[in-house]
C-alpha cells in the first residue's frame, strides 16, 4: 500500500537503491567506450570517418542489445512482480532496469552522432544534409535456411540508412 496520495514517493531512495546507481554508472560506460574504441580502430586501418562509425556500430548492435534484454529481462520479475522479499530489492532492480535502457537507447543513437560531430571538428567539415529514414521492406536480406551469420542483416541495413542519413557524406 502505497502513500502517493499524501505525497510519499512509492519507492524510498535508501542505501541499496544508491547502489543501484554505482552499479548502473559501472555498467553502461562499458557500450560507448567500446563503440569509440571500434571507430578509432577501423579509421586507423584507413576507413573514412562514416564508414569507420557505421562499421563498429554494425559489428557491436548485437553483443550491446544481447546484455542489456539479457540484463533487462532478469531483473523484470524483481522490479514488476511483487513477492516475499522483493520490497528490499525493488529499487535497487528498478533503478538499473531503467537506466540501462535509457543508456542504451543514448549509446546507439547519441553516441555515433556525437562521435562524428567530435571526429568531424578534427577534419574539413562538409555540409551534411538529414533526410528522413525510410527502410523498405524490400531492402532486407531474405531469410536464410542455414543457420550461417549473413553479411548483410536487417541490423546492418538499418544502421547503413541511419548513417547515409545523419552523418557527413565523405
Amino acid at each position: 500500500r502505497y502513500m502517493v496520495a499524501l505525497g510519499e514517493p512509492p519507492q524510498s531512495l535508501d542505501v541499496i537503491t544508491m547502489l543501484g546507481f554505482v552499479i548502473l554508472i559501472g555498467t553502461v560506460v562499458n557500450n560507448p567506450i567500446l563503440l569509440v574504441h571500434q571507430t578509432l580502430t577501423f579509421m586507423s586501418e584507413g576507413l573514412s570517418r562514416r564508414k569507420a562509425i557505421e562499421t563498429s556500430l554494425t559489428s557491436r548492435i548485437r553483443p550491446i542489445l544481447m546484455t542489456t534484454l539479457t540484463t533487462i529481462f532478469g531483473l523484470a520479475p524483481l522490479v514488476f512482480f511483487p513477492g516475499a522479499g522483493s520490497e528490499l530489492y525493488r529499487g535497487l532492480g528498478a533503478v538499473v532496469f531503467g537506466g540501462l535502457l535509457v543508456s542504451t537507447i543514448l549509446t546507439l543513437v547519441l553516441i555515433p552522432v556525437l562521435l562524428n560531430m567530435v571526429i568531424s571538428l578534427k577534419t574539413p567539415a562538409s555540409q551534411a544534409t538529414i533526410a528522413s529514414i525510410s527502410l523498405d521492406v524490400a531492402e532486407l536480406p531474405e531469410a536464410r535456411t542455414s543457420r550461417e551469420p549473413t553479411p548483410t542483416s536487417a541490423a546492418a541495413v538499418f544502421t547503413k540508412k541511419v548513417s547515409e542519413t545523419l552523418f557527413d557524406p565523405m
